[in-house]
């Protein structure tokens, strides 16, 4: 596999990363607001977290290709 080639898998499998991350994070957030009447508080709370962690990922994704 040549260099460009997984680059660019590691580019679309990092936004892939972010938007589970995010996509759980307002869906586990959506059903704890609908569960205990809370809306939107929770789901905000999920989009937070996701967001957060989408970050995390992608930073160490980025630090790690520079070490490269």
């Amino acid at each position: 596999m040549s260099k460009e080639s997984s680059d660019l898998l590691g580019l679309l499998s990092l936004g892939v990363y972010c938007a589970v991350c995010i996509g759980l994070g307002v869906g586990l957030g959506y059903l704890l607001d609908t569960k205990l009447n809370s809306e939107p508080a929770f789901t905000f709370v999920g989009l937070a977290i996701g967001m957060t962690l989408a970050f995390l990922g992608a930073y160490k994704e980025f630090r790690r290709s520079q070490e490269k």
